[in-house]
């Protein structure tokens, strides 16, 4: 923006500005009163300056470390929830070959016991008195007879008998199987539940360890806020030289110099107004109403109406009018400093600071 275009702006912000705050009231408390921190640290001492650095390494760290852990426990626990379930399973598998063997070996003493009575009724059945003359006149011996009779009544008993042998081995296997497996997965859960307690117990110790840095850290930015603070208000103590006031309300017209005669020294006591507190304070009570957050949508920003370029030409990044106040009075002094009270020149004009 060309400097003629911007001081028509700015000359335009005052005339705004001072109808909102012509009062002499306004002005000596904007003189006298410190700018709030709004909570940013700025400038620290140097006993927190050396401390901070590390204390937020070692938070990071924690941090870091805490996250990773976390992700840990969390895989363990979902591991030993997985394995709990299949060892469950395990339990119920366990269960039904329990209550099938119980079933398989009820019936073969069901088979026996009705084998049994098959040769009984065998032996019987022809009479009794043909049943033993067979059994003295026959020259083999009694077990080869009883081996005939138990063929003879076996019949379907025999592979009934068998089927349920054989499904009582294959039982047997699969319970040895699902004992062991039952065992192995017993451990596993175990092992599991201690990895996870002991983590768990890593990282509360972590969090711990975490509060009370972030603890300290937090110690030392409010104690450095506070240095900051009493900083600021022993600076902003300086009292408004006399007349500036009158200055401020009823700026007096610009009388000429004749040729050779230097300039009066004007309510600030030279010509320049010197930097000080009160001057600047003066000159944020003229461009916003000593109003640090100040975004009218005219392209000037904060308490001294600073232009996006020529805060940015200051080394300043982001809004002015977002800026913390001790960060715009440090823009506001700087810019000062190189370029004069005429960056402002209405109200430079109308305090007499130029």
């Amino acid at each position: 923006m060309a400097i003629d275009e911007r001081r028509t702006h700015r000359r335009a912000a005052t005339r705004a500005h001072f109808l909102k705050a012509s009062s002499l009231t306004g002005l000596l408390m904007a003189a006298v009163l410190a700018a709030p921190l709004a909570g940013v640290l700025a400038s620290p001492p140097e006993a927190g300056a050396s401390q901070l650095p590390a204390l937020k390494s070692q938070a990071a760290q924690l941090g870091s470390q805490i996250a990773a852990e976390s992700a840990k426990v969390q895989s363990l626990s979902m591991q030993f929830t997985s394995e709990s379930s299949r060892l469950a399973q395990l339990h119920a598998r366990l269960r039904m070959i329990d209550g099938r063997l119980a079933r398989t070996e009820q019936k073969l003493a069901t088979v026996r016991v009705a084998l049994r009575r098959d040769v009984v009724d065998s032996f019987v059945s022809g009479g009794v008195t043909t049943r033993i003359h067979t059994l003295v006149t026959s020259n083999d011996t009694t077990n080869a007879i009883r081996e005939q009779y138990l063929s003879a009544a076996n019949g379907d008993m025999s592979a009934t008998l068998d089927s349920l042998h054989a499904e009582q081995r294959v039982l047997a296997v699969e319970r040895s199987s699902l004992l062991a497996a039952e065992r192995r997965v017993e451990a596993a859960v175990s092992a599991l539940g201690a990895d996870r307690n002991a983590l768990q117990s890593e990282v509360g110790a972590e969090r711990a360890t975490l509060a009370q840095v972030n603890g300290q850290v937090v110690a030392l930015v409010n104690q450095q806020q506070q240095a900051l603070l009493a900083s600021e208000a022993q600076i902003h103590t300086d009292p408004i030289p006399p007349g500036i006031l009158a200055a401020a309300a009823y700026p007096p017209p610009a009388v000429p110099q004749p040729p050779g005669q230097t300039a009066t020294a004007g309510p600030w006591g030279a010509v320049p107004a010197p930097p000080t507190a009160a001057a600047f304070a003066a000159l944020r009570q003229c461009e916003s109403g000593d109003n640090y957050q100040d975004d009218t949508g005219n392209g000037y920003y904060g308490a001294y109406q600073f232009s996006l370029g020529t805060w940015q030409g200051l080394g300043y990044s982001g809004l002015p009018s977002q800026a913390p106040p001790a960060l715009q009075d440090q823009a506001a002094r700087q810019l000062q400093a190189a370029d004069g009270w005429g960056q402002w020149p209405a109200c430079a004009a109308q305090l007499g600071l130029d």
